[in-house]
């Protein structure tokens, strides 16, 4: 009895230590830019595109090109000549990345100037990341910036919980959420539909391959940037489109 017993017990540790192991590996996957597709195959989504010549940043939209623009919260002035849709999924390293290093420094120079104004579009890549960002719409609008970057901050924490929904909803009643609304807010399929939506239109008309991509409008015209320029990049792009 007691050597199977023994080995019962190392199946299961076995067991354990496999699930572990596939567990580690899609989240590093999904950090670099891969997502494992329903048919096993594994999917560059989101390249690393940290573009250095602004000549060739950008890509000229068709200024006919039917788009249905979020009206989200807006960061900066009504009245900013320059309007910024970065489509984001919160679960991209990329994104992070953007958010915690260089969107503050563009915030003070370009934001807070009232040059621009920028507004955070859900671009989901996965289930977990869809209700990371049904909840960003449901957070009280006061709340709205905060949350977003404790969900960047906190990447890794709720990307590999086990149960990754509680852990949103935890966050998001420190944002001004009960636990039944958070609840509701994430099994809410309007809502979702809505966010997939965007998404698609995003996908269809803009071509978006990965996250960050970032839609630029000013008087009219339409410019996309695929990847993340860095700080000194997108500065650079900005100060050629202003006028002083």
């Amino acid at each position: 009895m007691m050597n199977f017993e023994n080995i019962i017990r190392k199946i299961s540790a076995l067991a354990a230590a496999i699930l572990v192991y596939f567990l580690c590996a899609g989240f590093y996957l999904s950090l670099k830019g891969f997502v494992i597709q329903p048919d096993g195959n594994i999917v560059l989504v989101k390249p690393a595109n940290a573009a250095t010549d602004i000549s060739t940043l950008a890509t000229p939209l068709d200024k006919n090109i039917a788009l249905t623009l979020p009206t989200g919260p807006i960061l900066g002035s009504d009245n900013a000549p320059i309007t910024i849709y970065e489509f984001s999924s919160l679960n991209c390293s990329h994104c992070s990345d953007f958010h915690l290093s260089t969107l503050p420094l563009l915030k003070r120079e370009f934001i807070d100037s009232g040059h621009v104004k920028f507004i955070f579009t859900n671009f989901p890549l996965d289930k977990k990341s869809m209700k990371a960002a049904m909840l960003t719409t449901c957070v009280p609008e006061s709340h709205y910036g905060s949350f977003i970057t404790t969900l960047f901050k906190k990447q890794r924490e709720w990307m590999l919980a086990y149960d990754s929904e509680q852990v949103l909803i935890r966050y998001a009643m420190l944002n001004g959420l009960t636990e039944a609304q958070a609840r509701d807010c994430i099994h809410n399929d309007d809502l979702a539909k809505d966010i997939l939506e965007v998404r698609q239109q995003g996908l269809d008309r803009l071509q978006i391959k990965g996250t960050p991509a970032f839609l630029v409008v000013q008087n009219g015209k339409k410019e996309i940037l695929y990847g993340a320029p860095d700080y000194r990049t997108f500065k650079a792009y900005l100060q050629s489109k202003i006028v002083y």
